[in-house]
């Protein structure tokens, strides 16, 4: 019998195939759908679609109903529910040992917004990881060759001669992946802006890539100025 995908496990496909506009949708939908948990209420397309209407502006139940995805993640989200296991019981937002928001006294949407932000945070991070390892397996694909290095001699200095050897290039995915982190997060979040257009940060302050890691993804798009 074979064994049906949790939400989160949908989430993580749905985000790693989909457009930076489908994404941001899902997002939202994820969101309607802790709100909509929190409160007691049914995981039903209608519900959720007014939740994220009311939260974040979109998407409306009818553009739910129009995306098997979407509506395949709230059946997964319904059934959790259903059977007491859904993400929003099993794990807080909110990390340990900190104070849940900045201030007291702040609405339900506020609150909401805040949550995102950091879940949101959370995904850039796992992104950056992932995309250091890409990098040091293709570093380690492309070792320097000591032996070749000392046969070709000195230099004129006396140093030892470097080869030069070209990177290996950059998949269309990988490509792809960078953009969205640096063009489309930035334009899609409302929280998210480019400091300087050499950084990306939260308007709250906090860095999201510092200039150095900026830049670097700058320059493995071959974009640094």
């Amino acid at each position: 019998m074979s064994v049906e995908p949790t939400s989160i496990q949908l989430f993580e496909e749905y985000c790693a195939q989909g457009s930076a506009k489908f994404v941001t949708a899902l997002e939202r939908i994820k969101g309607a759908c802790d709100a909509v948990a929190a409160t007691g209420g049914p995981l039903n397309y209608s519900q959720v679609g007014k939740a994220a209407v009311q939260l974040y502006g979109g998407p409306k139940p009818q553009s739910i109903l129009n995306s098997p995805k979407h509506k395949a993640y709230i059946d997964a989200r319904r059934q959790e529910q259903i059977a007491g296991s859904s993400p929003s019981s099993r794990k807080s937002l909110m990390p340990s040992g900190k104070a849940a928001y900045p201030t007291d006294g702040l609405d339900y949407k506020t609150k909401r917004y805040i949550d995102d932000l950091r879940q949101r945070n959370e995904t850039l991070e796992a992104a950056m990881r992932e995309l250091k390892r890409q990098v040091l397996l293709a570093t380690e694909a492309r070792p320097m060759d000591l032996a070749v290095m000392i046969g070709s001699g000195p230099e004129t200095d006396a140093a030892m001669k470097i080869a030069q050897v070209a990177p290996p290039p950059l998949s269309d995915d990988a490509r792809a992946a960078i953009k969205v982190i640096l063009d489309d997060l930035p334009r899609t979040l409302p929280g998210v802006e480019v400091y300087r257009e050499r950084a990306l940060r939260l308007r709250t302050g906090e860095w999201l890539l510092n200039p150095k890691q900026y830049m670097a993804l700058k320059d493995l798009l071959g974009e640094s100025n």
